[in-house]
């Protein structure tokens, strides 16, 4: 009996690994290609998989958080690079820390606005009072 549950959790961990995995494949793609399509797929997926994933039935912001916190590095770091292309021209100290630091704020920026929109979407009782 032992046996098979931990066999069970083998496969559950393994699946869950592979879901997040495909969104943060699409990110690394729109990363790649700089496609805001992509881009905006990759969102939509971190929400359909909170949404139909039994684990997140009942924390479905905190796997939006940790979602989100994984699969929107690429697209972040892309856009950190670009932002901070775009105000110093060239490549040196000041635009390798202004580029940290943008990707740092705009991975914030997601992980707020996405947890709302899911608090919104999936957890309707928390946010009228009942717990």
């Amino acid at each position: 009996m032992a046996e098979n549950d931990r066999r069970k959790m083998k496969y559950q961990k393994l699946i869950m690994g592979t879901q997040i995995g495909i969104p943060f494949s699409i990110s690394l793609t729109a990363a790649v290609k700089g496609s805001l399509w992509w881009t905006i797929l990759a969102v939509v997926m971190i929400f359909v998989l909170a949404g139909l994933l039994p684990v997140c039935r009942k924390r479905a912001g905190l796997w939006i958080l940790v979602m989100t916190s994984i699969v929107m590095v690429p697209v972040n770091i892309r856009a950190g690079f670009l932002v901070s292309d775009y105000i110093f021209g060239e490549a040196g100290i000041n635009a390798f820390l202004t580029f940290i630091q943008l990707s740092f704020v705009f991975e914030s920026i997601e992980i707020i606005l996405f947890v709302l929109l899911g608090t919104l979407l999936f957890d309707r009782g928390k946010l009228k009072g009942k717990t």
